[in-house]
């Protein structure tokens, strides 16, 4: 079954094109410029973007109280219409749907611009704003992701108050002081793609530390002469022991599945709502409390719950603004004012990969033999030389991508880009033929090319970092949290599955053989049962420094890389 996301479209602008001395009209004081979506088609500066909270909002400013599914079969009964149009060659008919189609997924009232040369470009409209095609424009948000990629979003000033307004949840009622930086990257949480899910019944719960004693430290720090040195030292160490973790139900995580039209039920969701961001981990939490004789839960504030009545612990570390108000039911009431609804950026796969293409900062702070060398690369060897040589399967497999099992030769067919793919579907007798070997060769040498530079193929994935939730669970129900993962060891369902017993854990960007991170796969009674919903995810302990040398990570949605590769 398709996931029902409808993707927008909307201009990203270079800020030079925009802050041209010919653009600029001394009369109004702003740069001013005329651009068609045509144009912004032939130029590529036109992106796609998932639904999101600031486009919901915007809908709605226009009258479209539509939800999401509404909109996705409206759209699609346009494009089978479309298609049926080419098949019957009537491609006059069929362009005119086309057009009509990116028009209505067209978001005018939003414009990305993108710091291409100066960041003095940027500043001359940071404060006054642009017009484009008659419409005033002002700043609204830059994410984290945004700010690494030297872009900013640009709002139809006609709507930025009302938008801000709502999605602030009364935080400007709350407080007149905020750190910009973070309240800029809270609120462009509202911009991030989701996928629509049902509001939980939450309970705040308070994050858990722990004083890892004692633990030797590699201290950067300066000498008399001002450079640079490493010194060994032994220090306490302050873990956040599950920063931007949180819990959901296992039968809230099937309603959240059967909202995003998913055939399985994800272990965990990165969810996001207005200043709400994080990963929730599919837990029984119900079942532990009753299992310790508890029915009832504490928030941060004190309020108390039926246990059996909340489908979501979200911590403070998730909820970015719990300090500026005095429960979750006063920050709910602005939320159901504005009809913020709760979405999902990202969840696992339904099953993950066994091999994974690796980069070269994993392998550049290892110490290797020749021998170790050629024992690494020797599957990427193989690999390449099967395809090389017209091994079927192998080139097949190359052509078209990793496939899962349950693809069938329509869907198969249908992702044929070229006809040449699409004759190898119908019959790979077509691989012996010398134009598709060519064809193959020159994709082929690029790949090879990357290998070289050290995107070789080792025995892996990339899977959520989760910290132990039996700890978290313990915390917040306000018993001790012994947790049930020892130091230096990780829980992982895919690794036991293989029985492999130790895998070395690896996160970007790593620049230190310290980066890299042994530990030992533990499974036990306690963890089976309790873990026993956590299909993908490497699951942590909250004894040891994994996360100071993960470069700093934390659980709200990160990705580490495991291998048992010797």
């Amino acid at each position: 079954m398709p996931v029902i996301q409808n993707l927008y479209q909307i201009f990203k602008l270079p800020a030079s094109m925009v802050v041209n001395s010919d653009n600029y009209n001394k009369e109004s004081g702003f740069y001013e410029i005329n651009y068609t979506m045509s144009q912004g088609m032939k130029d590529a500066n036109i992106v796609s973007i998932g639904d999101n909270m600031v486009f919901r909002q915007l809908r709605h400013m226009h009258n479209d109280y539509r939800d999401h599914r509404e909109i996705f079969n409206y759209i699609a009964r346009f494009r089978d219409k479309m298609h049926y149009y080419k098949k019957q060659g009537a491609y006059k008919e069929a362009n005119v749907l086309n057009h009509h189609i990116t028009k209505l997924l067209f978001v005018k009232d939003i414009i990305n611009i993108c710091i291409d040369k100066k960041k003095s470009d940027f500043h001359a409209i940071r404060t006054k704003g642009f017009v484009c095609n008659g419409v005033h424009y002002s700043y609204l948000c830059s994410g984290s992701g945004q700010i690494r990629r030297n872009t900013a979003t640009f709002i139809n000033t006609k709507y930025r108050k009302q938008v801000v307004e709502t999605l602030n949840c009364g935080l400007d009622k709350k407080t007149t002081e905020f750190v910009l930086a973070k309240y800029t990257a809270y609120f462009a949480l509202s911009f991030s793609s989701v996928l629509w899910v049902r509001t939980p019944r939450v309970c705040v719960i308070k994050d858990f530390h722990r004083t890892l004693k004692d633990e030797p430290v590699d201290f950067i720090c300066k000498n008399e002469q001002g450079e640079s040195i490493i010194e060994k030292r032994i220090m306490d160490l302050d873990l956040n022991c599950a920063d931007g973790q949180g819990l959901i139900d296992p039968t809230f995580a099937a309603l959240w599945a059967e909202d995003m039209d998913l055939s399985y039920t994800p272990c965990s969701f990165v969810a996001r709502s207005a200043f709400v961001k994080g990963n929730v981990v599919s837990f029984d939490f119900r079942g532990y409390a009753h299992e310790h004789g508890i029915s009832t839960i504490r928030d941060k504030w004190g309020k108390e719950y039926n246990i059996d009545e909340i489908d979501v612990l979200l911590s403070e570390s998730q909820f970015k603004t719990h300090k500026y108000y005095n429960s979750w039911q006063e920050y709910l009431s602005y939320a159901e004012k504005g009809d913020i609804p709760w979405g999902v950026a990202r969840y696992p796969k339904k099953q993950d990969e066994e091999y994974i293409l690796a980069n070269y900062q994993y392998i550049q702070s290892l110490t290797l033999s020749n021998d170790d060398i050629k024992s690494l690369i020797k599957p990427t060897v193989d690999w390449i030389q099967q395809i090389c040589t017209g091994e079927t399967l192998s080139t097949l497999l190359f052509t078209f991508g990793p496939k899962n099992e349950d693809s069938m030769f329509n869907t198969l067919y249908g992702t044929a880009q070229t006809n040449y793919m699409k004759a190898l579907v119908k019959n790979n007798n077509f691989l012996k033929d010398s134009y598709i070997q060519h064809k193959i060769y020159k994709n082929i040498t690029e790949t090879i090319n990357r290998a070289k530079i050290g995107k070789i193929w080792i025995h892996g994935n990339y899977q959520f970092m989760i910290s132990d939730p039996v700890a978290q669970c313990q915390s917040a129900l306000g018993l001790e949290p012994i947790g049930a993962i020892g130091k230096d060891q990780v829980y992982s369902k895919f690794w036991i599955d293989r029985n492999v017993t130790k895998v070395d854990l690896c996160r970007s960007p790593q620049i230190d053989m310290h980066e890299h991170n042994p530990c030992d796969i533990i499974s036990t009674i306690e963890t089976d049962k309790w873990l026993s919903h956590i299909y993908s995810g490497i699951i942590y302990s909250t004894y040891d420094t994994s996360c100071f040398r993960h470069s700093d990570s934390d659980y709200d949605g990160d990705i580490v890389l495991s291998s048992d590769n010797p």
